[in-house]
């Protein structure tokens, strides 16, 4: 029997929950000395995606300034293909638009068409990152600009950076 996929709003305490998902995500992995300022950010919040008791992502985002940005977004490996990225940001982008009332526990069935409440919606990806550019680009983001050398690999190659908007 498959479990009821649930998105919630992060708990406080969730710190090293956090961390532990980023690090199954990413090499470079943020520690939860900083998650922990990230959560406390004025208009930052974080969704969790679980079945069960079990966390298989989430989503970070800040918002403020008449735009928002997703920080980081992740589904750990044993999760993904199963279009969970893609529920995280459409919960996301539903709770901007409601932005500061709790979110509908179930998600959200389809893509967006634009950016909620005319706020743009940022993001940057690893440009060798196929899988995700493929998943933004189907939700309605486009790429803006590059930032050359953005991202560092253990084996110290760098990376370009795209940064990507859906627009209002």
């Amino acid at each position: 029997m498959t479990r009821a996929l649930v998105i919630r709003l992060a708990r406080d305490q969730e710190s090293a929950l956090l961390a532990r998902l980023h690090k199954e995500c990413f090499a470079k992995a943020w520690s939860e000395k900083q998650i922990i300022p990230m959560l406390a950010m004025p208009g930052a919040f974080v969704l969790v995606a679980q079945r069960g008791e079990e966390a298989e992502g989430f989503i970070m985002v800040r918002a403020g300034g008449g735009e928002a940005e997703i920080l980081t977004i992740c589904v750990v490996p044993a999760a993904r293909g199963q279009r969970l990225g893609e529920h995280l940001i459409t919960a996301s982008l539903a709770h901007l638009l409601a932005y500061g009332e709790p979110i509908s526990p179930a998600p959200v069935s389809s893509a967006p068409e634009s950016a909620p409440n005319g706020m743009p919606v940022f993001l940057e990806v690893a440009e060798s990152n196929q899988a995700a550019r493929a998943l933004y680009s189907r939700m309605g983001f486009e790429v803006v600009g590059k930032r050359p050398n953005y991202y560092s690999h253990e084996d110290g190659r760098q990376e370009t950076a795209l940064m990507m908007k859906l627009q209002p």
